[in-house]
């Protein structure tokens, strides 16, 4: 019989001054928008959730050790970039020496794109989640919860295979409908919103919040990394945003709105509607956004700006077009000059 789980969900524990140095003191702490996902559907499913934001609040290992182990979790997941990985196998490998037998999920872009390479690296990595984890992190929950061990058969993992092999599950499709997915946990962030703050120049009014509205990009850049949510752009509906924001600042106060979307406004129709509805409903939130140059004209800017948006993160990568050409950015000088113009 399945019974309630505690779970920890934590941020690899990667010091703002290890990946900002000098700067340290001007950077981001934004709370993981994928934890605060994953928590939600922890909570649907009637768990009890503990967010160990390790990376926006600046712990050290054994600080962030320590909280996990005083929530005293059945099971723990940690995302880590590929800046993080070797933090969080250190972590893992910490939470073994506790002599503990909690498993230990991992997960974000790092292990979506090398999960064998990962799990051979860093053994004390149970279990990985590649591409999209809501879906897969359910199943992992509901089948834990039930036998009280560790999965291994299921579409979207990668799995220890007795003596010491490593399987490879099928991949498991992309969500077609996001707006299936519940609202983030923003209540399971331990001071949120006033806790955490955005990079100095990106932030108006606070308290803050970032959010993602998209997912998945169909532009090939050398640099960037599409493993997790693939090369199709999948929206939230308007609908879904709407309540997304009215729960952020009815609940919160959240007066400024970070939307971090790569592709937030690659498509114009849905755009418009999402500004046409901010107007509508007059929830008199700022916001900001980042874009490609090639994507706006002065008439989308216009009504972006009468909605709240006062700042786009346009990006360019280079001057160069020979650069812009080596890395596939698919853009011209003129369309740069043009959009900031404007």
């Amino acid at each position: 019989m399945a019974s309630p789980l505690k779970i920890a969900l934590v941020s690899a524990p990667v010091t703002l001054e290890e990946r900002y140095g000098a700067l340290a003191g001007a950077a981001s702490t934004e709370p993981s928008f994928a934890l605060l996902l994953l928590a939600a559907i922890a909570r649907q499913a009637g768990h009890a959730v503990t967010i160990v934001e390790a990376s926006a609040g600046n712990l050290s290992l054994p600080e962030t050790l320590k909280r996990i182990l005083q929530s005293s979790p059945d099971l723990v997941g940690i995302t880590a970039t590929t800046s993080g990985i070797c933090a969080a196998g250190e972590l893992a490998q910490a939470l073994k020496q506790s002599r503990s037998t909690r498993p230990i999920l991992i997960g974000g872009c790092h292990v979506t794109a090398l999960p064998e390479e990962t799990l051979r690296e860093f053994p004390a990595f149970d279990l990985a989640v590649i591409g999209e984890g809501e879906t897969t992190f359910r199943e992992i929950l509901d089948a834990y919860s039930a036998q009280r061990i560790t999965p291994t058969g299921l579409p979207g993992t990668v799995a220890r295979k007795a003596p010491d092999g490593i399987h490879i599950n099928p991949p498991r499709p992309l969500i077609s409908n996001l707006d299936e997915l519940p609202l983030p946990a923003w209540s399971a962030l331990p001071g949120f919103p006033r806790a955490f703050h955005p990079a100095p120049g990106r932030v108006r009014c606070r308290p803050c919040a970032s959010v993602v509205l998209t997912r998945g990009c169909p532009n090939r850049c050398t640099f960037c990394d599409r493993s997790v949510f693939g090369h199709q752009c999948r929206s939230y509906s308007p609908d879904y945003a709407m309540r997304l924001l009215r729960d952020l600042r009815d609940h919160f106060g959240v007066r400024e709105i970070l939307i971090e979307d790569d592709t937030f406004v690659i498509r114009r129709p849905h755009v418009q509607e999402f500004c046409e509805r901010l107007i509508a409903e007059r929830l008199d939130l700022s916001w900001s956004c980042l874009g490609r140059a090639d994507r706006v004209d002065l008439d989308l800017l216009r009504l972006m700006r009468k909605a709240g948006c006062w700042h786009i993160s346009f990006g360019i990568e280079s001057g160069n077009p020979d650069i812009l050409h080596a890395v596939h950015k698919n853009l011209d000088i003129e369309q740069i000059t043009r959009a900031l113009g404007w």
